[in-house]
């Protein structure tokens, strides 16, 4: 079966990049043909410019000044960590260099299936150039192919009540809808909408399929014991916690971060890392402190004792799944000591969470194929 994937998958973000990986190379596994409907709208591409005159021209003084200090002093170290993402797409993904549609309405035509997410998809865009939801995400490419919503989430839930009816009826197009959140199920619920909670495509694959990933980095980590700091959301309040952790455990930091402020270099800050070497950071880091679901997720996946930390109204996502697996208090805002996670307890629950997520992909296929047989 030719299945497609739309999601986010040109995003430059680690997290963006290993949900896809986790799908495509889960579906693949089956034994489908699998590709990424590479739909790329300029709204996207321009959102990852490393410069731009219409944002320069739209900004305010303080603005201006801002892109001229990273277009000055950060730009090669910008570009570097633009091209290391972008060989993970096209090595690891199989994506082309260049997106080879924007709104081309034959985009999903070669797919007999297309499974839609997972990732904040459905979230409502704030750029100023496409505000509101954008409907290729909810099945409007005006093609009749099977669509099947996986993981999919909207992040915050900022519908209007006028947008209610136009989302109700792209969503009835879908043969199946799973999503990461209950609040977002408890509101397709409220659309007379069924969905079924199901985990991050990161947990389809195993360990090992990460730790194979992981030992592709062409170099190893600057120290043998050392905590690592994911600091996705470039807070002081991440930093300031791993910071007493460091004192505590005698381990230096390793932080991982795409905030460019001076006086911040050496083998402490990792900014342009290619995907596999983010990976074996993980990997082999004794602790791991994160503001990042993904960075959560991937120390569950390699058994690690981490913290998640700052996320504030972003929690939701993470503090829902360590509930699932019986460590809620691996999340907190405020440094305090908690007991060591016992895996023997976790890793059983987050492979219960795994096999019913595959069920339902195994399920949604196989119903596509009975469904053309008949």
């Amino acid at each position: 079966m030719k299945i497609g994937i739309l999601t986010y998958h040109r995003a430059e973000n680690y997290g963006a990049l290993v949900q896809a990986y986790a799908l495509r190379t889960y579906l693949a596994g089956l034994g489908h043909d699998v590709d990424f409907v590479d739909y790329w709208p300029d709204y996207h591409r321009r959102f990852f410019e490393l410069f731009s005159w219409r944002k320069f021209r739209e900004s305010s003084l303080k603005g201006k000044m801002v892109l001229l200090y990273y277009t000055l002093f950060w730009h090669q170290a910008r570009r570097r960590r633009q091209q290391n993402l972008q060989a993970f797409m096209h090595e690891e993904l199989g994506l082309p260099l260049e997106a080879r549609y924007h709104n081309d309405q034959d985009v999903v035509k070669e797919f007999d299936v297309v499974f839609y997410g997972s990732d904040q998809i459905w979230r409502r865009q704030r750029m100023p150039s496409h505000p509101g939801f954008d409907l290729w995400y909810f099945g409007s490419d005006n093609v009749q192919v099977r669509k099947i919503a996986y993981a999919a989430s909207m992040g915050s839930i900022d519908v209007k009540e006028d947008e209610k009816e136009i989302l109700r009826r792209h969503l009835l197009g879908f043969e199946a809808i799973s999503v990461r959140e209950d609040s977002l199920k408890e509101w397709l619920t409220s659309l007379n909408i069924q969905s079924q909670i199901v985990c991050d495509p990161v947990f389809l694959l195993g360990k090992e399929v990460w730790l194979s990933l992981a030992n592709k980095a062409s170099k190893q980590p600057p120290f043998q014991h050392y905590i690592l700091v994911y600091n996705l959301l470039g807070q002081t309040s991440t930093v300031n916690f791993a910071e007493r952790l460091s004192k505590e455990k005698n381990l230096p930091i390793v932080e991982v971060n795409k905030k460019y402020v001076p006086f911040t270099s050496g083998p402490r800050y990792c900014r342009t890392a290619r995907v596999e070497y983010f990976l074996s950071l993980l990997a082999h880091a004794d602790y791991v402190v994160s503001n990042s679901f993904h960075g959560v997720a991937l120390s569950l996946i390699f058994q690690k004792q981490f913290f998640a930390v700052g996320m504030g109204p972003r929690a939701g996502r993470v503090t829902s799944l360590l509930e699932s697996l019986r460590i809620p208090e691996r999340y907190t805002d405020v440094w305090r000591h908690v007991p060591p996670i016992d895996y023997i307890v976790a890793t059983p629950l987050l492979s219960d969470m795994a096999r019913s997520s595959s069920a339902f992909i195994l399920d949604s296929i196989s119903n596509h194929l009975t469904s053309n047989e008949e």
